[in-house]
């Protein structure tokens, strides 16, 4: 929604009703910007009528490509959030995402104003500019949080805190990152079991070299752990590596990565993902891969290479995994080895099967991206050896495509390897359900079985 006002003021917002006009304050909770960090140059935001500090991260690969971002709690009311720019001209439009909440913002001299009625990750985009980002992480308050002191809590407070690299979280240990602490460092809880990590701060890796593997927070083989509420950022590789893992429960995360190779996170076994914002230059979701009995829900996506949700490159195994209630707000990918919203290039000996992805919009394809919303494949890889696989009994409901699509593919290797049993139950594409492969511009080879487009019952 556009429009135009008066220049956002400082001592303006909601005042006590909390931007809800029916008296009632929100109880709103603003985290300091640590000491020594600077602000965002791009953008300023105030949560009725009071600021809220904006990080900014720029991209690791050079270029003007970076994304400013805030953090805050509430319960309540409403809240108002006002955004001034702090470069260029006033705008001429202004887009929230993900569209399905239907946030309305108005342009207000070089900014924006709108509410949020709850907690939201969401993106703020004036006049289609995705090189200068920023995010908006409205989150509910904490509950119980630990204190300082606290037995087996490793406590970092509101600050600056250089750890270096591999820093250990022990079985049975709640690492806990306030609100306003930045923690620099690479992290491990390789093998342990009954680990948290939770709060509202953040984890960056920036002064770490790039490589092609794990990255930031190695959590492989790892028995009963929660990760909840924290941003991490400027991951050197794989950002959550859950390889091996059982019990893992990613929460309310939020996640920026530039690099070519990091992915968001690698579910592991047994795996809950809620409510996590993921923007970033690989695969934002490996939710297949050597991966049982996972459930995804309530998620937010920008992918800028490879896929937003990927089942797989060389599993072993794969079942048991439901996706539910997903927001693609961008798809960017410009490889040259094509992927897909939804993709697998599945090079792995895994007989990959029983897989729902359900309530998912692809809202925007970039404009030299592939515009695949699937892709799925049987293929030899470089990074597995022996037999290839099959993929097998996956149902794709509710999907909606926002944006156009084109290249999507499903393609099985030969008779021993293939794709069967693929349903896409209210596949909408372009607001018009697509009841054959042809509407939905997906090619098939002789290698596929039983691919069915169907209208809800």
């Amino acid at each position: 929604t556009v429009g135009n006002g008066d220049p956002l003021s400082n001592g303006g917002g909601s005042g006590g009703n909390g931007g809800s006009g029916q008296g009632v304050a929100a109880t709103v909770t603003r985290y300091p910007g640590p000491p020594g960090v600077a602000a965002s140059d791009r953008y300023e935001v105030l949560v009725d009528g009071k600021s809220s500090f904006v990080y900014q991260s720029r991209s690791q690969l050079g270029g003007v490509d970076n994304a400013s971002w805030t953090t805050f709690s509430f319960s309540g009311a409403p809240v108002t959030v006002q955004v001034r720019r702090l470069m260029g001209d006033a705008p001429q439009k202004v887009m929230v995402r993900p569209v399905r909440r239907a946030i309305a913002a108005a342009l207000v001299g070089n900014g924006a104003k709108f509410q949020i009625p709850g907690p939201a990750k969401i993106s703020v985009e004036f006049d289609d500019d995705l090189l200068n980002k920023l995010f908006i992480f409205a989150d509910a308050p904490e509950v119980d949080p630990p204190k300082q002191g606290d037995a087996n809590v490793l406590y970092f407070g509101p600050g600056v805190h250089d750890v270096g690299a591999n820093y250990s979280v022990g079985s049975g240990k709640t690492m806990y990152v306030a609100g306003g602490a930045l923690v620099r460092g690479t992290f491990t809880a390789d093998g342990m079991s009954n680990i948290t990590v939770r709060g509202r701060g953040i984890l960056s890796s920036r002064s770490f070299a790039h490589v092609d593997g794990p990255g930031q927070f190695k959590l492989r083989n790892v028995t009963n752990g929660s990760i909840e509420g924290v941003t991490l950022i400027e991951s050197p590789g794989y950002i959550l590596t859950g390889f091996g893992s059982k019990g893992m429960q990613y929460r309310n995360l939020k996640l920026i990565g530039w690099y070519i190779n990091t992915d968001g996170i690698h579910t592991g076994n047994s795996a809950v993902v809620d409510d996590v914002f993921i923007m970033n230059r690989d695969d934002c979701m490996i939710v297949g891969q050597y991966s049982e009995d996972v459930r995804v829900s309530n998620a937010v996506l920008w992918a800028n290479q490879s896929a937003a949700l990927q089942i797989s490159w060389v599993a072993e195994r794969g079942r048991n995994v439901r996706v539910k209630g997903v927001d693609v707000i961008h798809y960017q990918s410009t490889a040259s080895s094509i992927s897909g919203a939804i993709g697998m290039r599945h090079g792995g000996s895994g007989n990959l099967t029983d897989f729902q992805f359900e309530d998912i919009v692809v809202e925007h394809f970039g404009a030299d991206s592939h515009r695949t919303f699937v892709y799925l494949e049987i293929t030899p890889s470089a990074y597995a050896m022996g037999e290839l696989g099959s993929l097998s009994n996956v149902l794709f409901k509710n999907i909606k495509v926002l944006d156009g699509t084109m290249n999507n593919r499903i393609i099985g290797r030969n008779n021993d390897h293939m794709i069967t049993d693929i349903t896409f139950e209210n596949l909408i594409v372009d607001g018009k359900v697509a009841l054959d492969a042809r509407a939905a511009n997906v090619s098939l080879n002789q290698y596929t079985r039983n691919i069915r487009f169907v209208a809800s019952p």
